[in-house]
């Protein structure tokens, strides 16, 4: 049996006896991303990969989304003591 190409984003079923291979796409509506300085970020993705910068209020608190490629960004802060890890020193220290 020839399998189907397999393409990044697809979820490959294997199948049984007699069965042909299903390759699923697979998308979301949006990710969350926590960091200390959610306003730095935004503008990272902004001037880097030229992300639609959307800002709101929400609960009375200011919310920074974005959009790109079809994505929804969601960019939360991380406040001391609300049990996030701290990221590491480098890139390098934590791919060891």
């Amino acid at each position: 049996m020839q399998r189907a190409p397999f393409r990044q984003n697809d979820v490959r079923i294997e199948p049984t006896k007699g069965e042909r291979a299903v390759a699923l796409q697979c998308t979301w509506d949006h990710i969350h991303l926590r960091t200390t300085n959610p306003e730095a970020m935004a503008q990272w993705f902004e001037s880097m990969l030229g992300a639609e910068v959307v800002r709101t209020t929400q609960q009375g608190k200011p919310r920074i989304d974005l959009k790109l490629g079809g994505a929804n960004i969601f960019i939360a802060p991380v406040e001391a003591g609300d049990g996030i890890n701290a990221p590491p020193d480098s890139i390098t220290s934590a791919c060891r």
